[in-house]
């Protein structure tokens, strides 16, 4: 409304006085979520907002949204248990636009967010040996990117599973609490005794009785 988007068009669609329509293009290159994006699609419709979906080949999409050619992306980046997160390849301006102000292609800033209180902690962030200054400087940092509202946050599969020989151990609690598969650090390892075994009773024959483990203590309601 702020924008001026205030009224409905004939089709439900939000116009602004001059008869513009609020639409967006969805670019992802993830085809098996375009049924889930189908039915934000439609939801998005209910509230006035149309977004058309471009569903690409992964390569093309990430080319596409890498050069700032989209209007909106569905993506995602990796996410993993770091001590000290990182800022600057996604928030600062120095990726976000070039030194004739147009956005710069081949940068993590997919948002061309530009904000100067940020590029400066930005900085000091990344040249401080204070952990309790960082840690105050990142709450910061994530203050200002929420009240940036950029992007919004999506999804994350809370779970995994995996198959394995009965000669690949684990730990007893199986892996950390932050981790997207299985073998990500390294913590199994192999009984070569078992090995032996296993094979052998696979070239006589004999079977093993299936085992099939849950790791849940990390579950959260």
């Amino acid at each position: 409304a702020k924008a001026g988007f205030t009224q409905r068009g004939g089709d439900g669609i939000l116009v602004d006085a001059s008869g513009r329509r609020l639409s967006f293009t969805v670019n992802t290159g993830y085809e098996e979520f375009k049924d889930m994006l189908a039915i934000l699609q439609q939801e998005a419709r209910k509230a006035g907002l149309e977004l058309q979906l471009e569903i690409m080949d992964s390569t093309a999409s990430w080319k596409k949204a890498q050069e700032k050619n989209h209007e909106i992306v569905f993506s995602a980046f990796g996410v993993f248990a770091e001590l000290f997160p990182r800022y600057w390849e996604s928030w600062h301006s120095e990726n976000a636009f070039d030194k004739e102000g147009k956005p710069k292609p081949q940068t993590n800033n997919l948002t061309a967010t530009a904000i100067p209180e940020l590029d400066d902690l930005i900085t000091a962030y990344d040249k401080s040996e204070d952990l309790p200054e960082m840690v105050k400087m990142a709450h910061r940092m994530e203050e200002i990117i929420h009240d940036d509202a950029a992007f919004v946050p999506g999804f994350v599969m809370p779970f995994y599973r995996v198959a394995a020989w009965r000669w690949v151990h684990y730990p007893e609690d199986f892996n950390v609490k932050i981790s997207d598969s299985a073998g990500q650090y390294f913590l199994s390892w192999i009984d070569d005794k078992e090995r032996e075994e296993t094979l052998a009773a696979r070239k006589a024959g004999v079977k093993f009785p299936p085992e099939v483990k849950v790791f849940d203590q990390y579950k959260t309601e």
